[in-house]
């Protein structure tokens, strides 16, 4: 996921060739830019998932490191499932 105030290229450009598969997945913001809009800027693999819960649990699948990148909205709700907390989404 990503908000659509950020450099969104750039962002693609830096992260795309550390990946071996892309995992997207919504953020609850209003500000976010969609999954399936994402996707269409990868070139690699790249799979939606319904939330950041099934985006996270899948990547944990594959071999190698898991990087979680995007908005910081997506970084607390992941830091949540790891701590095995509850995620409140906020709109600041």
């Amino acid at each position: 996921s990503a908000v659509a105030t950020k450099d969104l290229g750039g962002l693609i450009a830096e992260l795309e060739p550390l990946a071996g598969t892309i995992h997207l997945s919504p953020v609850d913001s209003g500000r976010a830019v969609p999954a399936e809009e994402l996707a269409r800027e990868f070139k690699g693999e790249c799979r939606i998932h319904a939330n950041a819960r099934d985006a996270f649990e899948s990547a944990m699948k594959d071999e190698g490191m898991v990087l979680v990148a995007g908005s910081l909205f997506l970084i607390g709700e992941i830091k949540s499932l790891i701590k095995g907390g509850v995620w409140r989404s906020s709109e600041q």
